[in-house]
This record gives structure tokens, sequence and C-alpha cells, in this order.
């Protein structure tokens, strides 16, 4: 495998279940300093453009977001913690730590921090690329094949990532710094140990919000879900009423994208719950709700269907009403990045109604040390700067300062025990594709969607033991 620095131009074997090959533009037309980043390209998913961001498998919305102040600033750094990390870097000057990741940082607003940490730190930091699909496949070839990265990101795909996991404890991971996330230590415990971390107030923490069209909403005289949000009167009825006005402007409109796993955690439901280390089957009422709301949408045209990612497309287009869908939105790489800054208005999910509020959901997300790892107490390191909020220039890295602020609103001070996440997707591969399974049950008819989601109690609890031996599996 040929090790390239990015300002080449690459043609890349693309490995795994097919073969291609792709020639990467230099990523930056900034001068890199004195650091640069050494680059090994493990193999390219489809998206070529470097920013392959697929948060969309469901990256924190409802009324918790409306009294927070949130910025960066509320995350300042403990001297006395980065002093004692200076320090043990030391130990490891001259050494190599490889993160694993999708995302080009020459692309991407941690491609400044990267080279910092390396000029600050005096240690190398190799970005294996790694394809998006089939991330933790690959990261478990890689293992067996004694060729492990360091740094494993972990964007939506639990428990399928506990497979080239092990423990923070190899990473000399510190647990009393106050700028870890202590909820995403309990999140990631199984049997008393801890795999995953991340950090309050963390950059990269995409949740779950509503973006909408504001040019065409302004033009046609409907009212915005900002508007009903400051009014008090953003719920499900008022969403409802905004995507049949959009609808009602032709056949070219399409009301909504709702990403049906937002609509599920916003309403605190999912097929499977995670808690304590373990599942448990998580069939309710809200469940039935959430997925009868998502039927009567289908039912009456207001979305395209539930589980193609192609409708972020046609919010660019601009004949999309709203998007329910997470964070990266609000980045200037994220979904929207083709389109007009000014025309993207963005508030926090609707409520169910007046008597349930929507609850704060987002991504499982967080980042590890993998197994085999021959450098763990620096990637240890490196996590600890990389997801430093405070070495990042934020002001660079969102659409528009509104964007910026709304994003820390969003975010800031919220922990993983507040959020829910909906686990569904990272269950692929462990029993099967129920990203599609489960989300056909709303292509039911309405009056069907009770009684479709109550006979599948039988396989859920089947998934259920599928899953929990799996995690005790890759636990042990």
């Amino acid at each position: 495998m040929k090790k390239l620095k990015s300002v080449f131009c690459l043609s890349l074997a693309v490995l795994m279940l097919f073969s291609m090959t792709a020639c990467k533009d230099n990523p930056t037309t900034e001068d890199s300093g004195s650091v640069e980043i050494e680059y090994e390209y493990i193999y390219q998913s489809n998206n070529q453009d470097g920013n392959s961001d697929d948060d969309a498998n469901s990256d924190v919305g409802g009324d918790g977001g409306s009294g927070q102040t949130g910025s960066k600033d509320n995350n300042k750094d403990d001297d006395s913690y980065l002093a004692k990390y200076k320090e043990l870097a030391k130990k490891y000057q001259g050494t190599t730590v490889r993160y694993a990741t999708w995302k080009d940082p020459y692309q991407n607003e941690d491609g400044d921090v990267v080279k910092a940490f390396m000029k600050e730190y005096g240690i190398t930091v190799k970005v294996d690329m790694v394809g998006q699909s089939g991330y933790s496949r690959t990261i478990a070839g890689m293992i067996a094949a004694n060729n492990a990265p360091d740094v494993y990101f972990c964007n939506n795909d639990f428990p399928g990532c506990l497979s080239a996991l092990q423990p923070i404890d190899a990473g000399k991971i510190d647990k009393t710094d106050p700028i870890w996330d202590q909820g995403m230590f309990n999140a990631s415990t199984i049997n008393g140990k801890t795999y995953l971390v991340n950090t309050v107030g963390n950059i990269w923490n995409e949740v779950d919000c509503v973006f909408y069209n504001k040019r065409l909403l302004k033009e046609n005289n409907i009212t915005t879900p900002e508007d009903y949000y400051k009014a008090g009167k953003w719920n499900f009825d008022t969403m409802t009423k905004v995507m049949r006005d959009v609808k009602a402007l032709g056949s070219d409109y399409i009301g909504g994208y709702l990403d049906w796993e937002v609509v599920l955690g916003l309403m605190n439901a999912d097929y499977y719950k995670w808690s304590n280390g373990k599942f448990s089957n998580g069939i309710n009422e809200d469940l039935i709700t959430a997925s009868e709301y998502l039927a009567t949408c289908l039912k009456e045209g207001l979305i395209r269907n539930l589980y193609d990612y192609n409708c972020r497309d046609d919010f660019l287009k601009g004949n999309v009403g709203i998007a329910l869908t997470n964070a990266y939105g609000l980045k200037k790489t994220g979904y929207w990045k083709k389109m007009n800054a000014d025309d993207i208005g963005f508030t926090y999910l609707p409520d169910y109604d007046s008597k349930k509020k929507a609850v704060t959901c987002g991504l499982f997300r967080g980042w590890g040390i993998v197994k085999g790892s021959k450098n763990p107490e620096a990637a240890g390191l490196f996590l600890r700067y990389y997801l430093d909020v405070n070495n990042y220039n934020t002001s660079k890295a969102f659409i528009s300062s509104e964007a910026e602020s709304f994003f820390f609103k969003l975010t800031s001070g919220v922990t993983t025990d507040e959020k829910h996440m909906v686990v569904t997707v990272g269950t692929t591969g462990i029993i099967g594709d129920n990203g599609v399974l489960l989300g056909n049950v709303a292509k039911n008819d309405p009056t069907q969607v009770r009684s479709v989601i109550l006979s599948l109690k039988n396989k859920i609890d089947s998934d259920v033991k599928t899953l929990n031996d799996f995690v005790s599996k890759q636990t042990k």
C-alpha cells in the first residue's frame, strides 16, 4: 500500500467489494506550514469529495435547547490537566498515531488542529482514509492483518464498533478531566469497561434539529418553523401544516424530508433500547405514535420516503420545505454546502403536542482506541487534543455566525446522559438491515401500523438476544 502525501493527486484502488480508481485534487490551497499530515488510503467510498459525513443514519433538539446560552467558551481548559498532558507527551515524541476516518482533515475544520497537535506535541499523525461504508469491517480486517490504526471514529455504528474497540484504559484516559462527557463514559461502559470517549461542547457533536428553506417559505407567505417556535407553537400539527402548505404549491414541491430515526428519537422511541450495558425491546406507545405519524405523512404525500437520503438533494434544489436531520447541515462542509446560506433556516425539533415535549436526541457518536493499537497512550493524548473545542477556529466551520451560535446553543452543556440515541442503524451487520425493515413499517396504512409493530415483538425479542450476545462476546 503506497503512502502518499496529500499534496499529490492520488490514484487510488478501491478495495473491499468492488474496484475503481479516483484522483483527488490538491485538498487545500492554504500553506500547510512546516507540518504535513500523512495519509494512507485504504479504500474510497462512493462519495469522492472528502466530506462524506453520512450522519444521515440519524449528530439536539427539543425544548431543552431554548434556555441554553451555549458557547465553546463554556468549556475552558483546566491548565493543570494540560500541563500534565504536555509532560506526558514528551515520552511519545517522534512516535506516530494513526487515525482512521473518511473525513479528509484538509477539507474540514480539523486539518489545522491535527497539524497543531503534531507541532505542539511532537507526535506524528497519519490519517488512514477508510471509506465510511463498511468502516468497522475494514478496521476489523486491518486488525486481523496486524495493521491496526490507533483511533476509531464511532459515527452511529454502535454496537457494531465494539468488534474493533478495546477499553479506553489502554489510552490512559483520565476520566476526572472535566472536559470529558461523563454520559458517553456511562453509555459505553459494559461490564465495568469503557469503550468510547467524547467531550462536552465538542464541535463534532452533530445532533438533531430542523432546517427549512427561508426563501421558499417567505415567498409563499408560509409561517416558518422558527416563527412557530418563537410563538411556542412548534409541534407536529404546525410541522404538518408547513409541509401541507409547501405541497400545495404544486407537483414539483415536497413538504419535507423527515429522517425517520429523528422522528422516533425526539419521541424518545426506538425498537431497541440501550441502557446499563444491555439491549431491551423498545416497543411502546411512543414508538407506535411516531410511526403512525410517519405513515400519515407518507399517505398524504407530504414526504417522499423514509430512508432515501437523496431527499437531502431535493432540499438543495429548493423545492422542499423542511428537513429533520442532524446539525451537520450547519457546517460549511455539510449537507447544504452547495446551497445559498441565506436560504437556510434552522431551529429546534418540534414537540409532539403541548403535553409531550421533544426530547434531546442525536447520533451515538464517540471515539475509541482500536484493538491492536501500537501506540494507544499517544492516541489518548491525540483524542484529548483533537476533541477539545478550544483548539478549533469555529468561526470558519459554520455557514454563518448565526449557525455557529445556534450549534453551540444546541449542544453545549448537553451530555450523552441527556440525549436519546437511536441505535437501529448500528445494529446493521449484526441482525440485518433493519434500517430498511423497520423503516418500512411506516409504509403501511396508518390504521395498520399498530398491529404491524406489535406483530414484531417476537422478532425484536430475538434480535435483543442476538445483540446482547454480540456485545458480551466482543467485550469479554
